[in-house]
């Protein structure tokens, strides 16, 4: 589903392209958590955070400690029905992983 295009696309991509802003493929984690976490969050769905932070938790990549507790606390959050706690979370996750990752692994596959 996230792979890579097999065939050059009309903007001239190959395969093995690497993802990221428009005109490239959208990157695995970016693309599950617009497709997920945002409507989730824009619609107070607190059930359905509750059992996307468990998912976020198991993305987990080694080396990157904090990231299943911060998901967990999203998760609770969730389940309290506390959206400043979900954004909380989010913020936390975002503002310790997200420069590293994209540096790191951004195109590495859920």
């Amino acid at each position: 589903m996230f792979g890579a295009p097999s065939n050059p696309t009309a903007s001239g991509l190959a395969e093995g392209a690497a993802c990221g802003a428009a005109p490239l493929r959208p990157c695995p984690l970016n693309a599950w958590m617009k497709a997920n976490t945002s409507p989730a969050i824009l619609a107070n769905d607190f059930d359905t955070l509750a059992i996307d932070f468990e998912k976020v938790a198991s993305f987990a990549p080694a080396n990157y400690q904090n990231w299943s507790s911060i998901a967990k606390d999203g998760a609770d959050a969730a389940r309290a029905r506390s959206l400043d706690g979900v954004k909380a979370a989010c913020r936390g996750c975002h503002a310790q992983y997200k420069d590293r990752y994209k540096k790191e692994m951004r195109d590495r596959p859920l």
